[in-house]
């Protein structure tokens, strides 16, 4: 709770509701959960009729205005706003007076009006410059409350006033590009209790750009107004084009707000920092003198410049110096920044930092120029794992004395090169954050300095160290050049070249192998000068420095060995003479041939047969045949080969096909191989079956792909089903369309319009939905056949694919659900949670009724819910004894669980506790008591009368007056007898009770 203090800043005046107005407000609170308003317009306007449960403008309308009204009148539940404002966006909602203060939990979530994944700028904007009055934009005053995808601009006080809410994604000052100034003329956001604004996950790209922009606000970009406020990931100050759009000051933590201390405010985070900058105060402001206020504010890991301050500011007044053993107050108790007495920068872009922090206080490193921190570099903790000085030691402290704190030194490496010419850092402990310390230089040879021998490439050289760029040894050398300026050749210039003696680079040498082993060398090798041939050659292959000429000296090829100079040309499809002319007749005699003309024979060479040549007709192909002769017909060295042109020739076996099984269901897909032997290769299969090969579904397997099949093997219909004349058409063979092969004369598919027919989907005009069977949807006819559940033309509801919500079938992206029956929006009675099929056929979250919710749901029997007097089955209990008036025989006198629990002594249903006789005897229990009697016995003395007509009811002998009460009466009247007076009365009273008739004797 804020005390009065805050309300000049945020403004929260609650009216108070009268007793009436209250119990009205809890009579018509909904159900808990979620309830969701959907804002479909521009416009602002009010709801038509506040608590008709809808959200609806005298225009039909749902507005933003009508929703908050809404969301306000059912304040104690939870409600999320949503936006569906036909048109892609952005969309500008130009208010023309302020907005309801928000009392009721709710998201408003602007991303919606881009889908469900949408994550750019705001498509949403909130315009208070037409509001007039002065006051916030959005003020949300519950718990859990949040704001997404909104950019909200030009109010006359703060854009956004929110307790324990969660801001993120939204643009305040600006426009949804970010790049207009369009002001709040106060704070851009005052942020209560337990408030987060930015990131609310470890997704860092989630924030691309910042999770918030908030800029060109006329007080600070965010007021902190709390304790426990969480900012992280924003852009305060910087527009969408990366421009300068600062506030008139960053972010500020006053020393007290409405007369509360503020603690545990956490400005940034490691991995989660913020960019404030170009805001013409101090980054960030931290007010506050003293020793108690405020403290524990951690900033951490922000790019914090161009402020017209500086960039951490502890009370306001300018650089706090460090004092000896940091025993000074105010903000953060003044926490000490670091002092870096050392800095190693190194090659692989990694830093030693040493200095002095204070103990256990965790140290952030910055980049910085111009006294901003331009790059976070990374953090450490001072006496943590990888602090390597754990001494303690002096420094001075501008001339007024030394401080003895301990030393720290860490390694930390960087992202990559930097050129920044500081570093600085900031210390956070448990008072909270320094500022930021003074900036100091780095070596100049530092990572991403441009200095020779640094292991960066800088403009100018050609090479650095290791790093030779594009340098290669010339020709006839081998190696790699070894640049100039290294430890090995330092240089006195201080350049790193290569200069006029590339050392590294080594001669060459050619010499020549026979891989084949056929006695020919002819692959050339290159090796060092100093080597001889002999001595580099590998075992098994013979190296000369002769090159011999063997045109083929692979190895792997089957030719190699027998192909080489002067070699006998063979009928091997090989160039065995290297001339280079393959199979160019030297050795083809015709007596080789088969053919009956020796001289045709010589032209028409086609193929061996273990290396005899093979003639065939003129024109036939040369190619391998499938077959079990062990020909090889092409010469290529393999029989019954890969070889996708396998000829079916006279007497050859006919090739197997096999197909790709890719989601392994034993039906193919895409060709894969054809084959002579009798396994494919690794998941295929040898038929083709599977129109979708990616969904476990195939032709044949008894289960019908609703994507790409219409029936199954086995399954037949008529042809008269089809449009067509004859009997039964089969499934054909791919499950795609029926075999109307054993169908008559087609009347569907002829390519007219014959009568009945709603198309015709060989005709050149058919619509592209025209079926097989010549209907589509929309022929005003419904077809059960293919799935038909309406027609448009007949019923409002129908889809364009002639089903409807409520058909009882799933229709698939349009339906999430579809029960066949009654839709309903609830969940069954005394579930407080549920999904539900909602008239739409879309799953959501069910409208919840139990007892407990608050609210009386008669239909189901409550008489009460969560109210004084009302028992935990929702039932009366007016007595509040826990049994309902309906079960209570005491239902205005407790007699529950805690007192006799519905005792009724003589059984008569009315309980003891408001029953005036309890024991049944006709005296009432005061009678008894100004008796003597006992109220619990209706024999008191236990002789068999009862108290009610026993004349000695305290004692005396049994049925001591058998003719009744008159006897005795008259004769303890007429002798003056010992009777009391008080117990005649009684008797009397008594017999008057009873109807009798009392005379003096």
């Amino acid at each position: 709770m804020k005390s009065p203090d805050m309300m000049p800043l945020i403004q929260r005046s609650r009216p108070t509701l009268s007793c009436a107005v209250l119990l009205t407000a809890i009579a018509v609170s909904s159900t808990a959960g979620a309830v969701v308003w959907t804002v479909d317009t521009t416009v602002d306007a009010a709801d038509a009729d506040l608590g008709d449960g809808v959200c609806a403008t005298p225009a039909g309308d749902c507005s933003l205005r009508a929703a908050v009204e809404n969301a306000n009148f059912a304040v104690g539940e939870s409600h999320t706003i949503l936006f569906a404002i036909p048109g892609t966006g952005p969309h500008a909602i130009a208010l023309t007076g302020l907005l309801p203060v928000v009392e009721a939990k709710v998201t408003i979530d602007g991303r919606s009006q881009g889908g469900s994944a949408y994550e750019g700028p705001p498509l949403i904007e909130i315009d208070g410059d037409g509001a007039a009055q002065t006051g916030d934009g959005l003020d949300l005053r519950a718990v859990g409350s949040a704001l997404y995808g909104l950019a909200i601009h030009s109010f006359r006080r703060n854009g956004v006033v929110a307790d324990g809410a969660t801001i993120t994604h939204c643009h305040v000052g600006t426009d949804s590009s970010g790049i207009a100034a369009l002001p709040n003329r106060g704070h851009g956001i005052v942020a209560g209790d337990s408030t987060v604004i930015g990131r609310i996950d470890a997704d860092a790209a989630s924030c691309s750009g910042g999770c918030n922009r908030i800029v060109a606000n006329g007080g600070a970009g965010i007021l902190v107004g709390g304790s426990n406020v969480r900012i992280i990931g924003n852009a305060v100050g910087i527009a969408g084009d990366s421009s300068a759009l600062g506030n008139v000051r960053g972010v500020v933590v006053p020393a007290v707000f409405g007369l509360v201390p503020i603690t545990g405010v956490h400005v940034g985070e490691p991995g989660a920092g913020n960019v404030i900058a170009n805001n013409e105060g101090a980054g960030v402001l931290i007010e506050g003198a003293g020793q108690a206020l405020p403290q524990g504010i951690a900033v951490r890991a922000n790019l914090i410049y161009d402020n017209g301050g500086l960039p951490i500011d502890l009370a306001g007044d300018g650089t706090t110096l460090n004092d000896p053993q940091d025993a000074d107050g105010g903000p953060n108790q003044q926490q000490n920044f670091p002092v870096i007495d050392a800095i190693s920068i190194n090659r692989d872009c990694s830093a030693t930092i040493g200095g002095f922090a204070p103990a256990g206080a965790a140290i952030d490193l910055f980049g910085v120029a111009d006294g901003g921190a331009r790059v976070f570099l990374g953090s450490a903790v001072e006496g943590g794992a990888d602090d390597g000085d754990n001494t303690s030691g002096s420094y001075d402290i501008g001339g007024v004395g030394s401080d003895t704190t301990p030393r720290f030194s860490f390694s930390i490496a960087f992202d990559g090169p930097f050129a920044l010419p500081e570093l600085a850092a900031t210390a956070t402990g448990p008072d909270g954050s320094s500022e930021l310390s003074p900036g100091v230089p780095t070596n100049s040879c530092g990572c991403g300095g441009a200095c020779c021998d640094n292991g960066v490439l800088d403009p100018g050289e050609a090479c650095d160290g290791a790093l030779i760029g594009g340098a290669t040894c010339g020709l006839g050398f081998v190696g790699t050049p070894i640049c100039n300026n290294s430890v090995l050749h330092p240089r006195p210039d201080g350049t790193c070249t290569f200069g006029d003696e590339v050392f590294g680079c080594s001669e060459t040498k050619p010499c020549y192998s026979d891989e084949d082993g056929d006695g020919v060398s002819g692959t050339p090798h290159t090796i060092l000068a100093v080597l001889s041939c002999a001595a580099a050659a590998p075992v098994g292959v013979d190296w000369s420095e002769d090159d011999g000429g063997d045109c083929n000296d692979d190895s792997g090829d089957r030719c190699a060995a027998v192909s080489f100079p002067g070699a006998a040309e063979l009928c091997d499809n090989c160039d065995n003479d290297c001339d280079p002319t393959t199979d160019d007749g030297a050795d083809l005699a015709a007596d080789a041939c088969d053919s009956e003309d020796d001289d045709l024979c010589l032209d028409d060479i086609i193929g061996c047969r273990n290396g005899t040549p093979v003639c065939r007709d003129a024109g036939a192909p040369l190619v391998e045949a499938c077959d079990d002769a062990g020909a090889d017909e092409d010469c290529d060295g393999l029989v019954n080969d890969d070889d996708p042109s396998l000829s079916a020739v006279e007497g050859a076996r006919a090739l197997t096909l096999y197909f790709e099984d890719n989601d392994s269901d034993g039906c193919g897909g895409a060709l894969a191989a054809t084959r002579c032997d009798a396994d494919g290769p690794a998941g295929t299969v040898t038929n083709s079956n599977d129109l979708s090969d990616f969904d476990g579904v195939c032709c044949g397997d008894g289960i019908i792909d609703p994507l790409f099949e219409i029936c199954e093997t086995g399954e037949s219909t008529t042809c008269a089903d089809l449009g067509m004349l004859g009997g039964d058409a089969p499934c054909g063979p791919d499950c795609a369309a029926w075999d109307l092969s054993e169908c008559g004369d087609m009347e569907c598919g002829n390519g007219t319009l014959d009568d009945e027919e709603a198309c015709d989907p060989t005709a050149p005009e058919a619509a592209e939905d025209c079926r097989a069977d010549c209907t589509r949807c929309g022929d005003g006819t419904v077809q059960a056949s293919t799935a038909e559940t309406c027609e448009p033309d007949l019923d409002d509801s129908c889809r364009e694919d002639c089903t409807r919500c409520g058909d009882g079938i799933r229709n698939v992206p349009a339906e999430d659900c579809d029960t066949g029956a009654a839709l309903s929006a609830d969940c069954a009675y005394g579930l407080q949670a549920c999904e539900v099929c909602t008239p739409d056929c879309r799953a959501a979250a069910g409208l919840a009724a139990w007892c407990g919710d608050l609210t009386v749901q008669e239909e189901h029997g409550e008489e009460c819910d969560s109210v004084a007097g009302c028992t935990a089955d929702c039932l009366i209990d007016t007595d509040e004894d826990g049994y309902a008036d309906t079960a209570d025989n005491c239902p205005d006198v407790a007699n529950g669980p805690n007192t006799d629990n519905q005792a009724d002594l003589d059984g008569d249903g009315m309980g003891d506790a408001c029953d005036d006789d309890i024991d049944g005897d006709n005296l009432t229990n005061d009678e008894e008591v100004d008796l003597g009697t006992d109220p619990r016995n209706p024999d008191t003395d236990g002789d068999g009368v009862g108290d009610d007509v026993d004349p000695s009811p305290l004692g005396g002998a049994a049925g001591d007056s058998g003719c009744g009460c008159a006897v005795g009466l008259r004769s303890s009247l007429s002798t003056g007898g010992v009777l009391p007076f008080m117990l005649l009365s009684v008797m009397v009273l008594r017999l008057r009770r009873r109807g009798m008739s009392v005379r003096a004797a």
